[in-house]
């Protein structure tokens, strides 16, 4: 192999080793298990949840909201709940905005993290780890 095609892959090879991993903060095939519920955004900056029932139980492999990322629960009422179950054998990581104008609910078994910037406005909001 001549030297210079060798002297680009040992850079190019270099530079993929150091790129940092990519992946959804948010699962992007969530499975509504009770209840109605319509997402958008989810692999964006802004994910919307609308929930368009008074209850509603969602299962997420992965869920994390980014630094200067948002999720957005758009709720019928104050009183509608809805609880996010993350299966995945991950924490989920909160550095980012969660806004909910009614009751919203996480529960990973993994944990949930909060990071010193997150913020989360909501009627009710309640994280738990464990099942």
């Amino acid at each position: 192999m001549p030297r210079e095609i060798f002297n680009l892959l040992k850079i190019f090879i270099c530079s993929v080793v150091s790129l940092p991993a990519i992946a959804a903060p948010i699962d992007p095939t969530p499975n509504v298990v009770s209840g109605e519920v319509q997402f958008s955004g989810l692999s964006t900056s802004e994910a919307i949840i609308t929930q368009e029932s008074v209850r509603a139980i969602v299962d997420y492999d992965q869920f994390d909201v980014l630094s200067g990322d948002m999720v957005r629960f758009i709720q019928p009422s104050e009183q509608a709940a809805i609880l996010n179950r993350i299966t995945g054998n991950v924490p989920s990581l909160i550095n980012g905005t969660i806004n909910a104008n009614g009751q919203v609910f996480f529960v990973n078994p993994a944990g949930v993290t909060f990071g010193e910037n997150s913020v989360v406005r909501a009627d009710l909001f309640l994280a738990a780890a464990g099942d």
